[in-house]
C-alpha cells in the first residue's frame, strides 16, 4: 500500500459498495453518528476519506471465533 493510499477520497457510490448498503442507509448512518462524516470537496461534491472508512471497517471486525 502506498503511504498516501489512506488519504484517498472515495465517492458515495464506492462507500455504498464497500459497506454493501443503499445511499439512503449510508446517509442515515452518517446522520445517526454510526458512520464517519464525509468531506465536502466542492459545492456539490462529497467524498469520504478512505482512512475513515477503513477505521470504521476495522472497528466492526469481530475478534475471535
Amino acid at each position: 500500500m502506498k503511504p498516501d493510499d489512506q488519504d484517498r477520497l472515495l465517492s458515495v457510490k464506492a462507500v455504498c459498495e464497500i459497506k454493501d448498503c443503499s445511499r439512503i442507509t449510508l446517509w442515515r448512518h452518517v446522520k445517526e453518528g454510526e458512520f464517519p462524516k464525509p468531506r465536502r470537496i466542492g459545492k456539490r461534491n462529497i467524498k469520504f476519506l478512505k482512512s475513515d472508512v477503513d477505521a470504521w471497517l476495522a472497528s466492526r471486525q469481530v475478534v475471535g471465533g
